[in-house]
């Protein structure tokens, strides 16, 4: 999946600055819910090894979806991650050291993962939006909304408040080979009062259907552009 970019626009687009934030590596303590085969031998890696399933693109603004197709493209145009370019990256590995801990390099944080229940396979891991650059404050938050299954709190601060919460990550199958949502977004948001503003983009991507009450947060001349599929990881 992406990494998080963000790019700042003037309303003129004639400069920009462009800022990444790295996909580290995550260490996962896991809650067993099973016992494991006893024939599994840890360490292993299982890795993305197929794009599973893609949806459309589709888009939305504070008005409603957008269905017309050269809208489309055009917002997406410069954008990573959309139609053929919804791919498995060589950061989408999990090893798992031992049948309670592993490791998630497209990730970073303390995790748990209950692993597996149901057939289904649960990595969890905190957040906390504190200590950051204010002008990262919004973009940041809303990565962690777009993903439908994330869960996210409003803590008051003696000087404000702060966000905190889970990252949560629902996959279907096993610890050998399962199946793991997987959504890549493009958000514009419009900063700032009236023609005074500018555009703040951010182009990624979680491991989340999409969550559609998101749309609620769009203010006129917002824009996203979403599209959601799943990756196949396998050892």
């Amino acid at each position: 999946m992406l990494s998080l970019k963000i790019m700042k626009l003037n309303p003129a687009k004639s400069r920009f600055s462009l800022l990444f934030i790295a996909l580290f590596t995550l260490v996962v303590s896991c809650v067993k819910h099973e016992t494991p085969d006893p024939d599994m031998q840890f360490p292993f890696s299982v890795k993305a090894t197929a794009v599973a399933s893609k949806g459309n693109v589709r888009l939305f603004t504070q008005g409603g979806e957008v269905t017309d197709e050269s809208v489309i493209a055009r917002f997406i145009a410069d954008a990573e991650g959309f139609n053929a370019k919804f791919e498995v990256a060589p950061t989408d590995i999990v090893t798992f050291h031992t049948d309670s801990t592993a490791e998630f390099k497209a990730l970073t944080g303390v995790i748990k993962v209950a692993v597996p229940t149901s057939n289904k396979l649960v990595f969890r891991y905190p957040f906390t939006l504190d200590k950051i650059q204010p002008s990262m404050w919004q973009p940041l938050l809303d990565h962690q909304l777009i993903a439908k299954t994330n869960i996210t709190h409003t803590v008051p601060t003696a000087t404000g408040f702060t966000h905190v919460g889970e990252v949560v990550q629902i996959a279907s199958g096993d610890y050998q080979s399962f199946e793991l949502p997987a959504t890549v977004y493009k958000l514009s948001r419009w900063v700032g009062q009236g023609d005074a503003g500018a555009s703040s983009y951010i182009n990624s991507g979680v491991f989340s259907p999409f969550n559609e009450d998101f749309l609620e947060t769009l203010r006129p001349r917002d824009t996203i552009a979403f599209q959601e599929g799943s990756l196949r990881f396998t050892k």
